[in-house]
């Protein structure tokens, strides 16, 4: 808009006299159709040319129709910004509402992993469940039986505070295949009974010593 008013103005200024006032006058009612355009722009015409003393009107109505016609054009990008602006502060507020929200039902932040807790997380069915599980589920690498490797095997991991288990990694391993075998075991474990801290359930680092023995 401002760009093609420039040009216009460009185009008036090679005009002179009356005829310049004319155009002031024709530019000024095409701006008044554009802002109202339920308003026939024949209706808006007038007879422009029957005398001289009209001329200090014609400018005005050129001033009012380009006053409005810009404020119609900036009108709409104010509008949207605000509505941008709105939008984004909605979302802001509702983010700090959800922190809140987390805040009150968990005073530990979300990502801290506990190494003590009030209460520890526990296998599903307890110990004897943990240590039928693994006796059932660990396949002695063919490597290691032939090297005749054994012995304990650490392994750290995470309990969520859904249960599951993450962040599966070797402590200390002895080689063979068996430290992957552990991996392997420990990440396919069902989940846990979470552990607890201030009576919520919070994320634990656990660690879990695996004994590979031959017969």
């Amino acid at each position: 808009m401002l760009i093609s008013t420039k040009g216009v103005f460009r185009a008036i200024e090679g005009t002179a006299g009356f005829e310049r006032h004319f155009v002031y006058h024709y530019f000024g009612i095409c701006f008044f159709h554009i802002i109202n355009p339920q308003i026939p722009l024949k209706s808006m015409k007038t007879k422009m040319a029957q005398k001289a003393g009209i001329q200090n009107k014609l400018r005005l109505s050129f001033g009012i129709g380009m006053a409005f016609a810009l404020m119609a054009t900036m009108a709409p990008l104010e509008t949207i910004a605000c509505k941008n602006t709105i939008q984004t502060l909605d979302a802001k507020n509702a983010e700090i509402l959800e922190m809140q929200a987390d805040a009150a039902s968990n005073p530990f932040p979300k990502d801290t992993i506990f190494v003590e807790v009030d209460q520890w997380p526990r296998f599903p069915g307890g110990e004897e469940a943990r240590i039928q599980f693994l006796r059932e589920n660990i396949s002695y690498p063919e490597a290691a039986r032939s090297a005749r490797i054994q012995g304990n095997v650490f392994v750290a991991f995470v309990v969520e505070k859904d249960g599951s288990i993450t962040n599966v990694r070797i402590v200390r391993g002895v080689g063979g295949g068996l430290d992957e075998e552990a991996v392997r075991v420990v990440e396919g474990m069902p989940k846990w009974a979470p552990g607890l801290k201030g009576g919520q359930p919070v994320r634990v680092e656990f660690t879990m010593p695996i004994r590979f023995v031959l017969n």
